[in-house]
C-alpha cells in the first residue's frame, strides 16, 4: 500500500489499480513542506531573540546566596547598570536591587510603563500593608524602599499590584544583600573561581 499525497492530476495508477503518487513529487512536496516549517521555526525564533534576547543578554550571573540569584543587568528605571537579588515565591519573580549608595528598591513583573499605586509590607498577606507608587518600564514595577534593613530583618515581604498581593518568603535576605552590594563594588563582574 501507497499513501496518496498531492492532487488527483499527479496520481497515477499502480497494477493493482490503486493511486500511486510518484516518489520524485513526493519528495517536492516533503522537501516544500520542510521548508516552510523551517522557514515558519526560523522566524518565530528571531522574534523570540528580539523579545526575550535583549533582557536576557544584559543579566551576568554573578552568585547563587542561600536561594537568591544575584546577578548584574540594566538599571531598573534609569540608565546604567545594577546588582540584583532575585527569588520566586512560585508564581511571581522579586528583584531588590541597589546601584550602591545606599538606596535599595523592590520589584516585581508589571506590564505597563508608568507610575502606578500598590502596596507593600513586611508582613504576611492580608495584613498592615502601606500604599507605596511604583515606577514601572520594561516589564517590571519598583519602587525605592524607605527602610532597606527591613529586608534584612524580616520574614516575608508582601507587594500587591496587578496580581493580587504577592508573599516573598526573606529567608537568606541579609546574605544576598551583602553579595549584591558586592557584585555592585566588582562592577558586576563575578569573583573567580
Amino acid at each position: 500500500d501507497r499513501i496518496c499525497v498531492g492532487t488527483d492530476s499527479e496520481r497515477s495508477t499502480g497494477p493493482d489499480g490503486n493511486p500511486v503518487v510518484h516518489p520524485r513529487r513526493v519528495t517536492q512536496i516533503g522537501i516544500e513542506m520542510n521548508s516552510r516549517r523551517l522557514m515558519v521555526a526560523a522566524a518565530g525564533c528571531v522574534a523570540a531573540m528580539m523579545v526575550l534576547g535583549p533582557a536576557q543578554a544584559q543579566e551576568k550571573d554573578y552568585a547563587m546566596v542561600k536561594g537568591w540569584r544575584v546577578f548584574s543587568g540594566p538599571a531598573a528605571i534609569a540608565g546604567g547598570d545594577m546588582c540584583y537579588a532575585s527569588k520566586d515565591n512560585g508564581s511571581v519573580e522579586l528583584r531588590l536591587a541597589t546601584e550602591g549608595t545606599g538606596e535599595w528598591m523592590i520589584g516585581m513583573p508589571y506590564y505597563e510603563d508608568g507610575e502606578i499605586q500598590g502596596q507593600f509590607g513586611f508582613v504576611a498577606s492580608g495584613d498592615y500593608m502601606e500604599h507605596a507608587t511604583f515606577s514601572a518600564s520594561n516589564g517590571w514595577a519598583y519602587m525605592v524602599l524607605p527602610a532597606p534593613e527591613a529586608l534584612k530583618d524580616s520574614d516575608v515581604v508582601s507587594l500587591a499590584l496587578d496580581r493580587g498581593t504577592q508573599e516573598f518568603d526573606l529567608s537568606g535576605s541579609a546574605a544576598a544583600m551583602t553579595k549584591v552590594e558586592e557584585c555592585v563594588a566588582n562592577g558586576g563582574k563575578p569573583p573567580r573561581k
